[in-house]
């Protein structure tokens, strides 16, 4: 059989591109095991804290579960700066990865109790998908990472939120900050909003949810500032029974049921209704209106 040239020259072309193809198979590989080792790791973590429900119940606070969650911390953190460098800043491609792991460990335990309930698919999870947020101000690069997991027993479903911050630096994303300890404790995370910010080269988000231990619906607020340096907690009022958030323009509103006062023999609740007006020295106080009582909470308009 006589080779020719072209032949030769086609065998290369095949060649190259097949020894391309196994690279990039094994570089998908390590970032597959890479993926799949932080979400096993963070499952491991997720567990000891329901482990440790009954001391937490005698020592409640964020502070039962410190060493846990700073693991998450550290866990994420890593992580973060590694996939946003491996791919270029692509916030779609993070939130994937991290749609895989947030509260990974009660998913799967709720998806157990329903298969064997009978159940076809998994109904109870507290989780929801990681909020990832980027923006580029004043020359500046930031993105922001939101997660929540859960931390006590299933009867008691607390939670720990970590608020993750990075940069681009040189070329390359880098973490700068975190926070979070002040929602410690609710049961869930609404969507996480991205407000327009007063203050140029600084990113707002509003972040709330449900209260854990509360037979009602206590909702917990807060707005946060991050400036691809640090985080700072702008707005941060009392936790309000069955809280309502609207956001409009630079305005937000909040409807909820003022506290309960005896009168005339029975219990009362007035439906309030206050808007907070967003400035770059702050949040300040708008409107705010006595609707009067209301123990519906469905009369709150």
């Amino acid at each position: 059989m006589v080779t020719t040239k072209w032949q030769c020259f086609l065998w290369w072309v095949i060649s190259f591109a097949a020894g391309g193809a196994v690279v990039f198979a094994q570089g998908g590989d390590a970032a597959n095991l890479r993926l799949s080792a932080l979400r096993e790791r963070a499952k491991e973590v997720q567990s000891r804290t329901f482990g440790r429900a009954e001391e937490c119940r005698s020592r409640p606070g964020l502070d039962c579960i410190a060493g846990e969650a700073g693991e998450l911390r550290e866990l994420l953190r890593d992580y973060s700066v590694w996939k946003l460098n491996e791919a270029g800043g692509d916030i779609d491609a993070l939130r994937a990865d991290f749609g895989t792991v947030d509260d990974g460990w009660v998913q799967e335990r709720f998806s157990l109790m329903d298969r064997a309930e009978g159940n076809g698919r998994s109904k109870r999870g507290l989780g929801v998908p990681p909020h990832v947020f980027k923006e580029l101000s004043s020359g500046r690069e930031m993105i922001v990472v939101v997660h929540r997991f859960g931390s006590t027993a299933l009867a008691f479903p607390s939670g720990i939120v970590i608020v993750q911050g990075f940069r681009k630096e040189s070329g390359r994303y880098v973490f700068a900050a975190e926070t979070g300890d002040s929602l410690f404790g609710i049961m869930d995370v609404d969507p996480v909003v991205k407000l327009e910010s007063p203050v140029p080269g600084e990113m707002w988000l509003l972040i709330s949810g449900q209260v854990a231990g509360f037979m009602g619906h206590l909702g917990r607020a807060r707005i946060y500032g991050f400036d691809g340096d640090d985080f700072r907690e702008i707005w941060k009022p009392e936790d309000r029974e069955t809280l309502r958030l609207t956001v409009k323009g630079d305005e937000v509103r909040s409807t909820f049921l003022a506290p309960r006062i005896y009168r005339f023999g029975r219990d009362m609740q007035n439906c309030m209704d206050e808007t907070v007006r967003l400035l770059p020295t702050g949040v300040v106080l708008a409107r705010q209106a006595n609707n009067g009582e209301c123990g519906d909470p469905g009369r709150q308009r």
